[in-house]
């Protein structure tokens, strides 16, 4: 979606975690330059391989989880998920510099309120349908996008501010559901606000979200109010002095469809270089032991 920044950045840089992941597997301990040319604005980081290390079994299951991880936009069962799978993805966040809280009843009432007064405005754009259409309609060996196997039912009562990218398919014949009445919401943050804050939210989403597909757990990032500037403000912890990055909502639920992927050639710029030990620290992505 073509919103401002930061609120399209955790979806950016969440990228970078894969690609970390992937020189792990191989051996490498891998070493992050972020923003590392100011002449190249959208180079949002250099990953490159430092020292060897030898893949570490968790890290190897977050990286089995890549292809498995999905967004999931049906309902989910009421269950409570666990508090000790809750503070694994605390930890797993703040591993990349990142907090990930669970909302209480009241605020998970009003991030709730908030994301769904966002929805509204963002439909009341002339822009915002138009745009959900050229993501949402067919087209053949389309690489990105969502394909209408993934949209996932309608909300009965309209209470979770999911985004509904069957807006601008009114003929799509998709069934109605009741989602779950009290929702599992997190909300990200970090403690500044800059891009290097926004490079971190996005590595820590992507790691919170694979250790989620680990614990069989189904996600969905709410970013709609963290796409308008003065709704953002008010998920700010004023206390705290943190901000907000992303709205997650977590739970069980039935395995989520696949969507497309665009090739790995077009959204990863390869450089070579001689080889270099590196000099990493070699406890680097290496979680603590079980």
């Amino acid at each position: 979606m073509a919103v401002p920044d930061p609120a399209r950045w955790p979806d950016r840089a969440r990228r970078g975690f894969n690609l970390r992941l992937a020189l792990r597997q191989q051996g490498w301990l891998p070493e992050v330059h972020p923003f590392p040319d100011p002449a190249e604005p959208d180079l949002v980081a250099r990953v490159v391989p430092g020292r060897t290390a030898a893949p570490h079994p968790q890290l190897a299951a977050l990286a089995d989880a890549i292809p498995r991880r999905h967004t999931n936009r049906w309902p989910f069962a009421p269950a409570v998920v666990p508090a000790d799978v809750i503070e694994d993805l605390v930890v797993a966040a703040r591993r990349e510099e990142a907090e990930f809280a669970v909302a209480g009843a009241v605020a998970r009432g009003a991030i709730l309120t908030l994301a769904r007064s966002a929805e509204q405005r963002q439909r009341a754009d002339g822009a915002y349908r138009p745009e959900l259409a050229r993501w949402t309609m067919p087209g053949h060996g389309r690489r990105e996008g969502i394909p209408r196997s993934a949209i996932g039912p309608w909300d009965a009562l309209e209470s979770l501010p999911i985004r509904d990218f069957g807006l601008v398919a009114p003929r799509l014949t998709r069934s109605t559901e009741r989602f779950e009445p009290y929702p599992t919401i997190l909300v990200l943050s970090t403690t500044g606000d800059t891009e290097r804050q926004w490079l971190a939210a996005g590595q820590a989403l992507q790691r919170v979200l694979l250790l989620a597909t680990v614990e069989n757990l189904a996600t969905t990032p709410i970013s709609q109010p963290l796409e308008i500037p003065g709704i953002r403000q008010l998920l700010a912890n004023q206390r705290r002095g943190t901000v907000a990055q992303m709205v997650v909502r977590v739970g069980y639920g039935q395995p989520a469809q696949a969507t497309p992927r665009r090739p790995l050639a077009e959204v990863l710029c390869t450089v070579a270089r001689a080889a270099d030990p590196g000099d990493g620290n070699p406890d680097e992505d290496v979680p603590p032991s079980p």
